[in-house]
């Protein structure tokens, strides 16, 4: 972005304490939770560049992580774990088919 002798814009994945990390450390844990996020595919990493012949590239190819893994981390995606698991299980599988 900062290259870019334009407007730039940077969309960033960061946990706010609404969340409810679900870590001993809270938001400590951002980081980890963040990392965990691409390379499960819930937050896809890319970037554009106008000057490129393929200005769209994306960072993170290949998925790492099972996707639960990362939906456990939160304390929004465990509560309709725990209060309702067909539907969690529904919604889990479509988000997992729709970052493949």
């Amino acid at each position: 972005a900062e290259e870019y002798n334009g407007p730039s814009l940077i969309l960033a994945y960061a946990p706010c304490i609404e969340f409810k990390i679900a870590h001993q450390d809270g938001l400590g844990e951002m980081i980890t939770c963040q990392k965990l996020a691409v390379s499960s595919g819930y937050w896809p990493l890319y970037r554009f560049d106008p000057r490129r012949e393929l200005p769209m590239q994306l960072d993170q190819k290949t998925l790492r992580d099972d996707l639960e893994t990362y939906l456990v981390t939160e304390n929004r995606f465990n509560a309709l774990r725990r209060s309702n698991p067909e539907l969690f299980s529904e919604l889990k599988e479509n988000m997992r088919t729709q970052v493949r």
